[in-house]
């Protein structure tokens, strides 16, 4: 897993879950990496970022993919040159 960000030399990047922490090396100014392998289906993640004292997290989970059984679009709305579509699955 890697990411980049040039907003962020220097910071300290970790992610966990379940008792786990995963320190992200700073391969590059802003680009981080970790070989640890990805993250488990089901399981809840928090993404800690400490940089120039200030700490910023986020939490995102990893949710089982739902089986589709069909797809289909219809057209939505044109403006100008630009058409948006609604998409079923």
């Amino acid at each position: 897993m890697s990411q980049k960000s040039d907003d962020f030399p220097g910071a300290v990047v970790t992610v966990g879950s379940d008792g786990h922490s995963y320190l992200f090396k700073e391969a590059e100014p802003g680009y981080y990496r970790n070989s640890e392998p990805a993250g488990e289906v089901g399981k809840t993640y928090t993404l800690d970022i400490l940089y120039e004292g200030e700490m910023y997290n986020a939490t995102s989970a990893i949710y089982e993919t739902m089986e589709i059984d069909s797809i289909g679009f219809k057209n939505f709305i044109e403006v100008g040159r630009l058409t948006c579509y609604i998409m079923r699955c």
